[in-house]
């Protein structure tokens, strides 16, 4: 999970999987890393998800754990509880 205060303008789709690619999240051969990341000020989220995961994670699920479980919370200045919705799913 990463919390940053703004992307200063880059897309928050090619931030995460940067992040992904830097910290080697997950292990290498079956690719199955996770990444939660949040921009508050930009109010921005993403859920990067390794190719060995998108069956368990798929692009819909995890958009549907942002927009259903987490950013409710957000919108109420509830960051975390929010980060806590995310996770748990």
């Amino acid at each position: 999970m990463l919390t940053v205060k703004t992307l200063e303008g880059e897309a928050v789709e090619s931030f995460a999987l940067r992040v992904a690619e830097v910290w080697k999240l997950g292990d290498a051969k079956r690719d199955d890393g996770v990444l939660l990341v949040v921009a508050s000020e930009d109010r921005k989220a993403r859920i990067e998800v390794g190719y060995g995961l998108e069956g368990v994670i798929p692009d819909a699920l995890a958009a549907r754990i942002l927009r259903e479980q987490m950013i409710p919370w957000f919108k109420r200045d509830e960051m975390g509880q929010g980060l806590r919705a995310g996770s748990r799913r």
